[in-house]
């Protein structure tokens, strides 16, 4: 008999800008709150209450309901939990990384038992991966998708890296009754769910939705989200719904005579609610823009509710979007939502399946059990959509930096030249911009 050495892993939320959330029932879905911060609570919770070896404790910067049994430490800084976790003997420490815990010292000890593992829900500048690489206390860097570990598999940081998949619950379909909602059945109902704030691109659809409309009449635009959905203090325009200079862009196209559009309804935060306006959705549509999307677990729980998805290629859809369209450019878009309106989608037995297998609660925990217990995970590392990203030119630095490791310091990393290009490129940019305002 294999008796598993006990495991003890920390997390850490940072939850001073979520306000007094109930993550209470938190496995049932998220509670309102940005999908990185969900995922942290979730996942301390399904490796806590599974008899697994595994002692859990989840430090946070603020008060709140959290599940039941669920070791809860309040404390005043990642710094502090770092030490603490150090004192209580924890195995593994794993955080949200943040760029600024890296500009404020936070990582800055000059030894640690306790194994850090930044969780990259978003995308680490090659600044940042330096770090982590050659930072002897950081012990893994967890990517949330496959593709986001390859977006840097040139760089030497890949060495340190696993990917493990967010987690959706897959309950809602049964409880909804999914396979009896197919989607022949839905009216042409389109819904966007995300914070709403520019890098989220909601304004990619407010700019095209009159020409939907135009197309296809009795169109229906349902967004769930707020500006407030990251931050709770946030201050909102007149009409509650985004920053305001952001608000005002949006409802240039949202209202007509001041009033908001009949086939636009906004609905807010919400919970597990939000599943009964999916039931009804035939096209979902998240974060069209691409811009910070490592993963995209608001695509797998569209199409876990029967939706068809349009979004636009990037590293986070690769990974999860089995039941849609994905478009290359912003030109794209709208023939795509139309195209999307009058498709037959892909047969929902296969998609179930392939979500079941690689984001479903017990296929993730299994994961991370696996990983708490011997540092390890197993990766796919059979590399796919070569020509994305300049992924085939990674792919060549990779292998010779593999055969002549001095390489790692003498040739730079592909994303390292896209980020000095894409500098240049905004500076260039506002020079232009702003010499035109006075011509």
């Amino acid at each position: 008999m294999n008796i598993l050495q006990k495991k003890k892993i920390a997390f850490f939320l940072k939850s001073d800008e979520l306000g007094y959330t109930d993550f209470s029932h938190v496995e049932d879905g998220n509670p309102g709150v940005g999908g990185s911060e969900y995922m942290v609570v979730l996942v301390a919770h399904l490796l806590n209450c599974r008899e697994n070896n595994i002692d859990v404790v989840l430090y946070t910067l603020s008060d709140g309901i959290f599940p039941k049994n669920l070791c809860v430490k309040k404390i005043e800084s990642l710094r502090k939990a770092i030490i603490d976790a150090e004192e209580e003997h924890c195995d593994y420490f794993a955080f949200k990384y943040k760029p600024f815990y890296i500009k404020d010292g936070s990582l800055d000890f000059f030894y640690l038992n306790v194994k850090l593992m930044p969780w990259c829900h978003n995308f680490a500048s090659s600044h940042d991966l330096s770090f982590f690489a050659k930072n002897p206390n950081i012990f893994r860097i967890i990517c949330v998708s496959k593709e986001q570990m390859e977006s840097y598999i040139d760089h030497e940081a890949y060495k340190k890296s696993v990917y493990l998949y967010n987690a959706v619950n897959t309950a809602c379909v049964k409880k909804y009754d999914v396979q009896n909602n197919p989607i022949e059945n839905r009216k042409n109902v389109v819904t966007y769910i995300g914070s709403i704030i520019p890098e989220k691109g909601l304004h990619w659809i407010a700019e095209i939705w009159s020409d939907v409309l135009a197309k296809v009449p009795d169109a229906e635009l349902h967004i769930i989200g707020s500006g407030r959905l990251y931050q709770r203090d946030a201050q909102l325009g007149r009409f509650g719904i985004a920053e305001k200079n952001y608000e005002d862009y949006l409802m240039k196209y949202f209202t007509h005579d001041g009033k908001v559009l009949p086939s636009v309804h906004f609905h807010g935060v919400m919970g597990e609610e939000k599943n009964e306006i999916l039931l009804q959705t035939k096209v979902g549509i998240p974060n069209p823009s691409g811009k910070t999307e490592t993963f995209g677990i608001t695509a797998v729980e569209m199409q876990l509710m029967g939706c068809f998805i349009t979004t636009i290629e990037c590293v986070g859809y690769l990974d999860t979007v089995f039941n849609g369209f994905l478009y290359k450019r912003k030109q794209d878009f709208l023939k795509t939502v139309l195209k999307a309106l009058e498709t037959s989608p892909r047969d929902y037995r296969d998609v179930l399946k392939t979500i079941y297998e690689r984001f479903s609660h017990t296929a993730v925990i299994s994961q991370w059990e696996n990983f708490v217990q011997d540092g390890t995970v197993p990766l796919n590392l059979d590399v796919k959509n070569i020509n994305f990203k300049y992924k085939w030119a990674k792919c060549i630095l990779y292998k010779l930096k593999n055969k002549f490791p001095i390489l790692y310091r003498v040739l730079p990393s592909v994303l390292f030249l896209e980020e000095k290009y894409n500098g240049v490129k905004r500076r260039v940019d506002y020079l232009v911009n702003k010499r035109r305002r006075y011509l």
